[in-house]
């Protein structure tokens, strides 16, 4: 590892006539993995000493524990990668004085990574600007703390990379981006919350129940706002202190009192719009020192080297190009020193330090400039350090060791304010948190991978639909630089295979059943790249619509004739089952094939019928009930024609009668001379007559046809033979 082992020479209090006291640290693993738990035990002695102990990592408190039979312990997963300095602060009670341990030089390794996963999104309140990482229910997972506009989100880890809902804490006073931070303010060993909006004078401090919870916020003045804000004790009075930026031209030092309160706030003058700062240990005299990113005078880091009582010597500038909006520190070369890292409108530049405070000239790497954020990590296990940046979607720039970098893939999905680094998921690898401004709302996660392996991940758009509705299945691999195929399933059912292009696939689709659908993308992987399944995703398909039409033949029939209905579905691809009802009652019941179904019955009494067709619907389809068909079904009648006189005389009259059974039936009747009608006549009790003399001499071929009522049917006679002399 080649962090910086900076060296914490704290100033130890000692209280006139108390008895001089000694604490020694130790760590339960060393090395340890990043992100895992190691346990520091700070040794009071003699036993009997009573009061705190507050521990360090470099120039960074990590919490205060009290004292208890002779020690205090630490649970920490906070620990960055590298070679750090730890330190234990015990303060004093009335009998037995401050006193200071050893450094302890702690090894922080980092499993290798090679990419991450697809990003994952949870939900904030609008406007998240910052987030801090702890453990705030002391759970041994990691948690994160979300500024927004109105507020703080907090987001508890599973311990496996997911996250719980967020809880959010209002602040008295709002704008529309908040910077939050995490320490132990009121030195009870609880994880606490700071927050303050870069336009509102005041700021905020929530203090942790210890269980994820926190307390309403308790407000004070901190000089103007903030836009950026830094946690170390810069008196070495073992409590929590903070450094905002705050206006156009200072930044405020609080130094904290120990109870979640602050003295009153200090204002130094260092001009040039400072916008964000790094905290480190520059000199190497255990005193934390600020580097200050500043967007004025043409761009500058500032250096402010602190004295360990809360105050800093004179500012030392370092000419940094256009608009430097971030900073970061770290050994990027390995030599033992603390250097800077910031990004301008070149790119990423860095100042390596030279061990006494003072930074040689810089230095530039890839970038293309623009970067709002950017965290310090080792993503690929090899000790050097590791950038993390957003240049349109997050890039890692990976260390070459002498303070140089060179990119190693791009991740979509992010577009942060600030980018943090932790092990979520507890495999010792980096994981990334920012905002995620696109989903306005939200935080991102990009959990890392092993080297080599890779991640598929599905999204179907949109979600729900309904059948025969076109469905797009985004297949996204990480790392993006993989190339080959994926092949999309429905369950065990092949969909299609889609090319990548540039590690998407997208296949759109309108055939996917109704009904819950279990759907999977499959990486076929390439020589690079091994194959990997993405999570089954639940595409939820409901049911079509649909219309249900009914018909019959005939229409009207007879009283015993055959009627077949016929029962449309709108669909051709429907099938189940259709039931034709007369009124309430069910007629029968037909098989929907090709989007049809019919039903013949003769069983129909004479008179006017409702009929509907109600279909039952299957599993893409609905059910639907056709508009009521009215069938008649007619009572059958006969005809019989007799003539008188039979036979006749030229122009003789002679009387056709027509007799039509029942007799009730009504209406006319048509008389004809072969296919020639010869006039009608009106029924009366079942009888209707005409009257001809026109007959020519010779023999005739007469019927008579009756036309029906609406109750009865029509029919015609038998043909008789008119002879005429």
């Amino acid at each position: 590892m080649r962090l910086a082992i900076l060296l914490l020479l704290l100033p130890v209090p000692i209280f006139a006539g108390s008895t001089p006291s000694s604490v020694t640290l130790t760590s339960s693993k060393n090395p340890s993995t990043f992100g895992n738990t190691v346990t520091l035990t700070a040794k009071v002695r003699p036993a009997a000493a009573t009061g705190t102990v507050t521990f360090y990592s470099g120039t960074t408190v990590l919490e205060t524990e009290p004292v208890s039979d002779g020690k205090a312990t630490l649970n920490t997963i906070l620990l960055p990668f590298g070679t750090q300095p730890l330190k234990a602060y015990y303060g004093g009670d009335g009998t037995y004085g401050a006193s200071s341990s050893e450094v302890s030089t702690q090894t922080v390794n980092t499993v290798p990574g090679g990419s991450f996963q697809s990003v994952e999104t949870y939900q904030t309140a609008t406007g998240p600007f910052s987030i801090a990482v702890g453990d705030f229910n002391g759970d041994g997972s990691a948690d994160m703390a979300i500024g927004t506009g109105v507020g703080v989100d907090v987001l508890l880890g599973n311990g496996d990379g997911t996250f719980q809902k967020a809880v959010r804490y209002l602040a008295p006073e709002t704008s529309s981006a908040g910077v939050v931070a995490v320490g132990d303010f009121n030195s009870d060993g609880r994880p606490d919350l700071f927050f303050s909006i870069p336009d509102v004078g005041s700021a905020n401090i929530f203090l942790g129940n210890g269980d994820g919870t926190f307390q309403a916020p308790l407000s004070f003045a901190n000089g103007g706002g903030s836009s950026s804000v830094g946690v170390a004790d810069f008196n070495g009075d073992g409590i929590a202190d903070l450094v905002v930026t705050n206006s156009a031209t200072t930044i405020t030092v609080l130094l904290g009192v120990g109870d979640g309160t602050f003295l009153a706030p200090t204002s130094l003058n260092v001009g040039a719009e400072p916008v964000a700062m790094a905290l480190g240990d520059f000199n190497g005299d255990g005193k934390t020192d600020l580097a200050i990113a500043c967007v004025g005078d043409g761009g500058m880091i500032t250096v402010l080297l602190g004295n360990g009582d809360g105050t800093f010597q004179t500012q030392v500038d370092y000419v940094a190009g256009s608009a430097p909006n971030i900073v970061v520190t770290a050994d990027f070369n390995g030599d033992g020193k603390a250097d800077l890292a910031f990004a301008n409108g070149a790119g990423i530049s860095v100042l390596l330090g030279n061990g006494d405070g003072t930074f040689q000239p810089p230095i530039g790497s890839p970038g293309s400039g623009g970067v709002p954020s950017a965290a310090v990590g080792d993503f690929n296990g090899d000790g050097i350090a590791d950038l993390a940046v957003y240049e349109g979607e997050t890039t890692l720039l990976l260390g070459n060791g002498d303070g140089t970098f060179r990119e190693s893939g791009s991740y979509a999905g992010a577009f942060p304010g600030s980018i943090v680094i932790a092990d979520f998921n507890g495999d010792g690898r980096a994981d990334l948190a920012s905002e995620n401004e696109s989903a306005k709302g939200a935080v991102g996660i990009l959990l890392g991978l092993p080297a080599g392996e890779t991640s598929t991940a599905l999204e179907p758009n949109p979600n729900p639909t309904t059948y025969g509705q076109i469905v797009t299945l985004t297949a996204t691999i990480s790392p993006l630089a993989a190339t080959g195929t994926v092949s999309f399933y429905s369950s065990t059912a092949a969909l299609g295979k889609i090319g990548l292009n540039s590690g998407i696939a997208k296949l759109s689709i309108s055939t996917l059943p109704g009904g819950l659908d279990p759907l999977i993308a499959v990486y076929s992987g390439d020589g690079t790249y091994p194959k990997s399944t993405s999570p089954t995703v639940t595409q939820t398909v409901n049911r079509a619509s649909t219309f249900t039409g009914l018909t019959s033949s005939p229409n009207p029939s007879n009283f015993g004739q055959t009627v077949t209905f016929a029962a449309t579905v709108s669909s051709t691809t429907a099938t189940g089952t259709v039931t034709f009802y007369h009124g309430s009652t069910a007629l029968g019941t037909s098989p929907v094939t090709g989007g049809t179904g019919a039903l013949p019955i003769s069983t129909l009494p004479v008179g006017a019928h409702s009929i509907t067709a109600t279909y039952s619907g299957d599993g893409n389809y609905e059910g639907s009930t056709s508009p009521p068909w009215l069938q008649t079904v007619k009572a059958a009648t006969t005809t019989t024609l007799v003539s008188s006189p039979n036979p006749s005389n030229l122009n003789q009259k002679v009387t056709l009668s027509a007799t039509v059974s029942p007799a009730t039936a009504t209406g006319a009747v048509t008389f004809y001379h072969g296919t020639t009608s010869m006039g009608t006549g009106t029924l009366s009790n079942g009888v209707a007559t005409l009257a001809v003399s026109t007959l020519s001499a010779g023999q005739h071929s007469l019927t008579a046809s009756y036309g029906g009522d609406a109750n009865d049917a029509p029919s015609t006679s038998p043909a008789i033979i008119q002879t005429v002399d």
